[in-house]
């Protein structure tokens, strides 16, 4: 009987120690999901002058971007003002030659 209680007793023993290893790994996945960044060292990153590194990195990128949208826009400027200042040409070759014609008649009528 005693051999028997001092069973139980192991067995109770062990049984609280693997739940408390399985509460802990429970605890250690719940912090990871929930920051996985900051806890999981796999997706972590590098501290210090790295991050200064990616953060200037990242601003050299997005003032690159918008250097080049700046160009993409200027180049369509340029074309839609010589679109323009050949419309205006064309119209004003035709304001001219419509002058023309018409005080060509004008003085027609006068003979």
């Amino acid at each position: 009987m005693h051999e028997l209680e001092r069973q139980v007793t192991e067995l109770r023993k062990k049984a609280d120690d693997e739940r408390a290893k399985k509460e802990a790994a429970v605890k250690k996945l719940q912090e990871i999901v929930t920051n996985p960044i900051q806890n999981n060292p796999f997706l972590s990153r590098p501290t210090g002058s790295s991050r200064r590194h990616d953060r200037d990195r990242n601003d050299r990128n997005i003032a690159r971007r918008l250097e080049q949208a700046l160009e993409v826009e200027r180049t369509k400027y340029k074309k839609l003002q010589t679109e323009k200042d050949e419309e205006l040409s064309t119209l004003s070759e035709d304001i001219n030659k419509l002058k023309r014609e018409y005080f060509s008649t004008i003085d027609l009528r006068k003979i």
